[in-house]
């Protein structure tokens, strides 16, 4: 899924990219954007009604996934994700190019992008027990806002260095998410080749000494 952010690398010396704010307080703790008659229906119904029972959008915000809503992950500090229509969803390439700490509940998901967020995902990233979820056995309030502020800090400095990764700039960018995947499939390329040299050298090998 492409992010519908797409900032020009020459604009970075005069502007911050959304990612890279680290200044600005952010006045919503969570928000999920999306509906919940499709995807993970029984996560998302279950944030809905948790956030709807908090009655104070600045604790958790539920809206529409659309253009008119978007900039509500740029004034977030956590973006709730539940699985979509597939494990990952386009909101999640939004969140993290907004700068908004995307909150998972379930191992898929963390799966996909290996190639864009390699070595950092954990560090930008929180993982909820999607059963104990379910089971009524953790407030997603209380769970966010127990971390500690320099945690938080630490979350968003690294979005801030690495989030472009999940944006298609204007410009030719060799940090963005075209130059990553083109990155990635030359690699994959070559360990497969050379795993397939590898299988043909023993089995050449082998036919030599069973023969």
């Amino acid at each position: 899924y492409i992010s519908n952010v797409h900032w020009p690398p020459t604009a970075k010396t005069a502007l911050t990219p959304p990612w890279a704010d680290e200044s600005g307080a952010r006045p919503f703790r969570m928000v999920l954007l999306g509906g919940v008659t499709h995807g993970d229906t029984m996560v998302r119904k279950r944030i809905k009604a948790q956030c709807n029972g908090y009655r104070d959008a600045s604790k958790c915000l539920v809206q529409r996934y659309d253009f008119a809503t978007l900039l509500l992950k740029y004034q977030s500090t956590f973006c709730l994700e539940p699985a979509g229509d597939s494990p990952f969803r386009r909101s999640t390439t939004d969140s993290i190019a907004f700068g908004c700490i995307p909150v998972f509940f379930s191992a898929p998901q963390e799966d996909a992008y290996n190639w864009l967020w390699s070595g950092w995902r954990r560090a930008a990233s929180v993982r909820v027990n999607r059963t104990l979820y379910l089971d009524g056995k953790i407030d997603l309030h209380r769970l966010l806002n127990s971390a500690p502020p320099e945690l938080i800090m630490r979350m968003r400095h690294t979005l801030a260095q690495h989030a472009r990764a999940f944006t298609m700039s204007l410009e030719d960018d060799p940090g963005d998410e075209v130059h990553l995947l083109v990155h990635g499939a030359v690699e994959a390329a070559k360990r497969l080749g050379a795993e397939r040299k590898g299988s043909a050298r023993f089995s050449a090998g082998f036919n030599d000494f069973s023969g």
